[in-house]
């Protein structure tokens, strides 16, 4: 239990800094000549980290706005690779020098993307759904100690204490796994994109970048 909620402070830290790093991105996007598309997609990206960091209850809402997000940062994340492509080609396209405004923007979407699966994988692994995925296992789980005694599947309560046990166990561990790995990209995608800003912000002149 102690490591849970430490995961799940590093999670809501992590949320945080996005949330941050969004508002700023959002705000920077109003001198843009298409701010119309970035500027909500940074807003919504900024509320859905908000959300689950004020207003964790709220999940339902979390959820469809980071939906709605995820499609919408999945679509720009394609123009922005179709304009790279017209553009510059292959080469464009695998450019990572973040004085182009292409890579920014992909660099950007792709940020987005990846916060809003991890989000929505976070919200969906509830007590609910860890039940139905449980439910949906137990048939093949327990049909195997069903054919022991001679039958195709076994009711719940009619299985050994110890069996059930260890099933629940199991179903623990990979519970605990998949936390874990939902925490840990987190924190790599906040890393990666403060490393990015940084890098942006503090290394390149603005005069060098393109904008257009």
């Amino acid at each position: 239990m102690p490591m849970r909620k430490n995961q799940s402070r590093i999670f809501s830290f992590c949320s945080l800094l996005m949330s941050l790093l969004f508002a700023y991105s959002a705000l920077v996007q109003l001198n843009d000549p298409d701010w119309y598309f970035w500027l909500p997609l940074y807003s919504s990206a900024f509320l859905v980290n908000l959300l689950k960091v004020g207003m964790p209850s709220k999940k339902r809402t979390l959820i469809l706005v980071a939906q709605l997000t995820l499609v919408g940062g999945n679509l720009l994340f394609v123009k922005v690779v179709i304009e790279a492509l017209i553009s510059g080609g292959l080469s464009a396209f695998w450019s990572m020098d973040m004085r182009e405004r292409v890579v920014r923007e992909k660099a950007g979407s792709g940020l987005v993307v990846l916060s809003m699966l991890l989000h929505l994988k976070a919200s969906t692994t509830t007590s609910t759904d860890e039940t139905k995925f449980a439910k949906r296992n137990q048939k093949s789980a327990f049909s195997q100690v069903g054919k022991l005694i001679g039958t195709e599947l076994v009711p719940f309560e009619l299985i050994p204490t110890r069996c059930r046990n260890m099933y629940k166990m199991h179903v623990q561990s990979n519970r605990n796994r998949l936390c874990t790995y939902l925490h840990a990209g987190m924190a790599l995608v906040a890393v990666v994109s403060y490393g990015l800003c940084i890098y942006v912000f503090g290394f390149i002149n603005k005069e060098e970048m393109e904008f257009s």
